[in-house]
């Protein structure tokens, strides 16, 4: 299984019900809301429709950059976790030396900053691939650190959606051998 497609099944779910919700403001659909409600218990309870589609689409924003961010960070997890095997395969055990080493590895591996130069450790991966997966943690570092930091806030430094994100990440893996026997398809 691609370890991309939970995030990927969130992102589906949070979309639909989403888009439910926009159905029921715009259709102010009877019974959508239960009898004796507590106005503040629901976001929605007495709004224009106006306003719960703004909210909406707002929420499709904020929930499109959360979920490429979670993709990323899923990815450099298993980029992590590729170069922990390297150091693994290639440190002799039984030996107080290198196993503090390797643990020390261990330990700070969680520490290091994503680079643009760990991605091209991939040698093996197309260059357009690579370069994709580096736009992918341009926005990502974006979404996490500067979408909220300036007034108004800067411009994203790409653009990217979440199916397009699951794919460049997926064809990533593949061509890096990280996960070969991934389904390419959408879960």
């Amino acid at each position: 299984m691609n370890p991309l497609d939970p995030i990927l099944v969130w992102w589906t779910t949070a979309k639909d019900a989403l888009r439910v919700t926009s159905r029921v403001l715009r259709k102010r659909a009877q019974g959508a809301l239960p009898q004796g409600l507590v106005k503040d218990a629901y976001v929605f309870f007495d709004m224009q429709e106006d306003e719960g589609l703004d909210r909406i689409g707002a929420a499709k924003q904020q929930l499109d950059g959360l979920v490429v961010l979670a993709l990323v960070a899923t990815f450099e997890r298993l980029l992590r976790e590729r170069v922990l095997d390297v150091v693994r395969g290639h440190i002799p055990e039984d030996d107080v030396f290198l196993d503090s080493i390797r643990a020390q590895i261990n330990s700070d591996v969680e520490f290091w900053r994503f680079s643009d130069e760990l991605i091209e450790a991939f040698a093996n991966v197309e260059r357009s691939t690579r370069d994709g997966a580096k736009q992918l943690v341009r926005f990502r570092d974006w979404v996490a650190h500067a979408r909220h930091a300036a007034s108004p806030p800067d411009p994203p430094p790409v653009s990217a959606e979440p199916q397009m994100a699951y794919q460049r990440l997926t064809q990533f893996l593949r061509e890096a051998g990280i996960a070969s026997e991934m389904n390419s398809e959408h879960p």
